[in-house]
């Protein structure tokens, strides 16, 4: 199984937490190699994702290009902005869903976030011992 299979196997079973709830549609990935085209289907429905093989029905959103390619962008060897600049990647139709699609890719293998990790600071508990009296106040 090639990092396209497996990037959308597990696609599939992701929880949808990096795509907001109100987005919609359809993508359609046309992966041309050895004179042959693989076609994905990516759907945002209500906060769920449905991938499937079916080429059938008009998308919302066609994105085209070479599967070595996509294969880098699901490994995150290759930085999807920058082969759109290089016309390495075309799309059509709306957007926003290829915008979108960008925050499911992985980040460059190895890449971390370089702030130290925050970690919650925990008070002991309160001791309960009784406060002394304010000065010159007399209990009743």
């Amino acid at each position: 199984m090639g990092a396209t299979e497996t990037f959308f196997e597990e696609l599939a079973w992701r929880e949808t937490g990096e795509v907001p709830s109100h987005v919609t549609g359809t993508i359609r990935f046309d992966l041309h190699h050895d004179e042959e085209v693989d076609h994905w289907r990516l759907t945002f429905k209500r906060g769920v994702m449905f991938v499937s093989r079916e080429a059938g029905g008009e998308p919302d959103c066609t994105v085209t290009t070479d599967r070595a390619v996509f294969d880098r962008m699901t490994t995150g060897e290759t930085n999807t902005p920058a082969a759109v600049l290089r016309n390495e990647i075309t799309f059509a139709g709306q957007l926003t869903l290829f915008l979108y699609f960008q925050r499911l890719l992985p980040g460059p293998p190895g890449a971390h976030d370089p702030r130290p990790p925050r970690v919650r600071q925990v008070r002991p508990p309160a001791e309960t011992e009784p406060r002394p009296a304010a000065a010159g106040r007399s209990d009743r």
